[in-house]
């Protein structure tokens, strides 16, 4: 997507929707993110349950009666869970962003990170923890500890309604920081069959089972044989439609094997899980 957009200037995306007309009977993924959203900031600010509910209806995001008023409680009853778990864990302070200014191989990453306490990074998802907020909290980890801020655990955590994962410190981040940028300049001159949800199904079995891992990746990228609710293969994206439409080879090939363990095993390797 970034190398079509940033590079080539192509945006591809569906067609504008039309001006809704009838009221929702339902909640799309984005909808219930932003119920689940509402629901926990009233909590995490200490204001009545009943306020998110108010708020949704304002904002026109529910259906009328008790209907609505039951979609919400479902999606309340979620971030309820969430913040019973987020509450004990969350930090007292927060410093102040540090920057980072770090050069590999020709390459210079500038920028700061944000969001640091004494304990680390903390942050949160509002459903189950999926690889591309895993992969996002890993770059900002090896970010702090290639800083190695006085005072800061090197320690980061990722907390959801149902689970904690949480990164060690990692011994070398200015080695997987280069290789990150090696790729991430790769990725700007070629497409890079790095496909996150396929990759890390992949790197998860590629130690225990390799034709076992590559099933799994496949099972995550292929377009499904027939439809079960909502669910679409990584492959229908459309950024990755208009790049491997029509190739002969299959983009689940060793390179594409090569690049997710290169990635995303030192992630794993420094990943531990909570229940």
């Amino acid at each position: 997507r970034y190398l079509l957009r940033q590079r080539l200037n192509i945006w591809l995306g569906e067609s504008d929707a039309d001006f809704a007309v009838r009221e929702p009977f339902g909640l799309d993924y984005f909808a219930r993110d932003d119920l689940r959203a509402l629901s926990l900031q009233t909590r995490l600010h200490g204001q009545p349950a009943n306020d998110a509910l108010l708020l949704a209806e304002a904002h026109g995001w529910l259906p009328h009666g008790e209907f609505g008023g039951a979609l919400h409680a479902r999606e309340d009853a979620v971030a309820e869970q969430l913040a019973a778990q987020l509450l004990p864990q969350l930090p007292e302070t927060v410093l102040d962003p540090l920057p980072l200014d770090f050069a590999a191989d020709g390459m210079r990453l500038v920028g700061w990170l944000d969001k640091t306490s004494a304990e680390g990074l903390i942050e949160y998802t509002l459903h189950g923890i999926k690889p591309r907020e895993l992969f996002a909290l890993w770059l900002r980890h090896l970010v702090l500890c290639h800083l190695k801020p006085p005072g800061v655990a090197l320690h980061s955590r990722l907390i959801a309604a149902d689970s904690t994962v949480h990164f060690v410190a990692v011994a070398h981040p200015e080695h997987e920081l280069a290789k990150l940028l090696n790729y991430y300049w790769q990725g700007l001159c070629a497409p890079l069959p790095f496909f996150v949800k396929s990759s890390y199904a992949y790197a998860s079995l590629a130690g225990k089972d390799r034709y076992a891992a590559l099933k799994a990746a496949h099972k995550i990228w292929d377009e499904p044989a027939f439809r079960n609710g909502d669910f679409r293969g990584e492959s229908e994206n459309v950024y990755y439609l208009a790049v491997y439409r029509g190739t002969s080879s299959d983009p689940l090939d060793a390179r594409f094997e090569e690049v997710a363990l290169e990635l995303l095993e030192p992630m794993q390797n420094a990943m531990g899980e909570e229940s």
